[in-house]
């Protein structure tokens, strides 16, 4: 058996909550599925229609294109699905932005320098052409843009079929240790408040 990293490429946009739990399942699981993941930030309203991230997308693209790959692409994607899903709060307006880009640890000129990117042309191709490359995916296998491609090529269905098995088992997982944690902070707070 090799002992080759295998690449896996996540297309995603922050307006899904899909791609969240794809982004953290295949975060948290990298090193064990011995793979290199390789984030592709992609605009949804591409894919299907009614998306409202487009200003979201272009400012994780812009992060990506400034060469904060790796760990800050992770926070400041994760910012922004944080924004979005758990606290509700706006990710289209700059000021939205800046704040989740604080927040994962931008300095203020970067967010700075960040904002000014991602309005530019560039950006906007660069969105669009892995747009294009995620309907690509979209258009062979008919799923949506949580999808992962795997280098080398294989057979696509046989693929996702093999990491679905395992994200369902890392879902499955994840929720029983998220339970047994929030019954543990339960239990510990509660305790607090009495002593």
């Amino acid at each position: 058996m090799s002992n080759s990293r295998r690449v896996v490429e996540l297309f995603y946009d922050v307006i899904s909550p899909y791609s969240w739990l794809a982004f953290e399942v295949l975060c948290c699981y990298r090193n064990v599925w011995n793979i290199d993941l390789k984030f592709k930030p992609a605009f949804l309203g591409g894919v299907i229609y009614g998306s409202d991230s487009l200003n979201a997308m272009r400012f994780v693209t812009a992060v990506a294109e400034k060469g904060k790959e790796g760990d800050t692409l992770e926070r400041v994607s994760r910012e922004l699905w944080t924004r979005k899903w758990r606290t509700h709060q706006d990710i289209t307006q700059p000021a939205s932005l800046t704040d989740a880009g604080l927040k994962a640890g931008l300095s203020a000129n970067e967010v700075e320098e960040i904002l000014t990117l991602s309005i530019s042309q560039p950006i906007k191709d660069k969105l669009k052409s892995v747009t294009e490359e995620a309907l690509e995916y979209k258009e062979r296998s008919g799923w949506g843009l949580t999808l992962t491609s795997l280098q080398p090529r294989c057979d696509h269905y046989s693929s996702i079929l093999c990491l679905s098995e395992q994200l369902l088992n890392t879902i499955l997982k994840y929720c029983k240790f998220t339970f047994f944690i929030q019954q543990q902070t339960h239990t510990h707070t509660h305790k607090i408040k009495k002593s």
